[in-house]
């Protein structure tokens, strides 16, 4: 997968996350989805945010590694 594939992805992913994660806040859902975002949603979330954040770093630790 190319870099900007992956960028595409995340960013995908990304706001996918946060779209659900602003539905959950803002809209009367009930509480049937609340342990999906707890454990899925928001860890997600954070995970896309940090590797969007950090790709460079990422992709040198990851390429240093290999060699």
């Amino acid at each position: 997968m190319s870099a900007g594939a992956q960028r595409r992805a995340q960013r995908r992913v990304h706001l996918l996350a946060g779209a659900v994660l602003f539905a959950y806040v803002y809209a009367p859902l009930g509480t049937e989805l609340e342990d999906v975002v707890r454990f899925a949603v928001f860890p997600v979330l954070a995970v896309t945010g940090v590797a969007m954040w950090q790709a460079a770093r990422i992709r040198r630790a990851l390429r240093s590694l290999r060699t």
